[in-house]
């Protein structure tokens, strides 16, 4: 095997260079499945469209490959990436994902099957809007009827504050995490 493969080559396109490292990964993943770790700016995307463009040279349908990005602006350049490399469209394919849309579509696709209606994913903003509402409706039940849940270590303003909301936010996703009921909740001991 050379030191370095040309590979990519087209119109309107430079060719990509892999080193002998990325040129094994592309050779070997033919044969066996295995994980390929590295740093960001170390050649993971690259080798990984050079993976896909190489399986989709050797017959394989795009729809039968799932390439994942660590959260969604990689997914959306690693999905460019393969439209340019690919020459071909990738929208709605399983090329250029997150983790959390792939989950989505198959739970979606599940629940239709079962004749269910199909979740809906929240936006952290969505999210942070509906939190700001109901912390809202805590602040107006302790100024307008002298009703207040939150202890002593916390005052109404507070509740308000956007970092309030976030650190709120990242607690209940982990409790959901970690499967706390409100039963668990209310067992927790809380010191002020």
């Amino acid at each position: 095997m050379n030191s370095a493969s040309t590979t990519g080559e087209g119109i309107g396109r430079r060719p990509v260079v892999l080193d002998e490292s990325q040129q094994r990964v592309v050779a070997e993943a033919r044969t066996q499945s295995f994980a390929v770790v590295g740093a960001p700016g170390s050649g993971l995307t690259t080798t990984l469209v050079e993976l896909v463009a190489d399986a989709v040279d050797q017959g394989t349908d795009p729809a039968q490959i799932l390439a994942i990005g660590a959260n969604r602006r990689s997914a959306a350049r690693l999905r460019d990436q393969l439209q340019q490399r690919l020459q071909r469209a990738t929208t709605g394919s399983l090329l250029g994902r997150t983790l959390p849309s792939v989950a989505m579509e198959i739970i979606s696709a599940s629940r239709a099957r079962a004749a269910e209606s199909s979740p809906r994913l929240l936006t952290g903003a969505q999210q942070d809007a509906i939190l700001h509402d109901l912390l809202e409706g805590d602040v107006i039940d302790a100024r307008e009827r002298g009703v207040w849940r939150w202890g002593t270590g916390l005052d109404p303003e507070t509740l308000m504050l956007r970092g309030f909301r976030d650190e709120a936010r990242d607690l209940l996703a982990a409790m959901v995490c970690l499967l706390y009921t409100s039963d668990a909740a209310d067992d927790m001991q809380c010191v002020d």
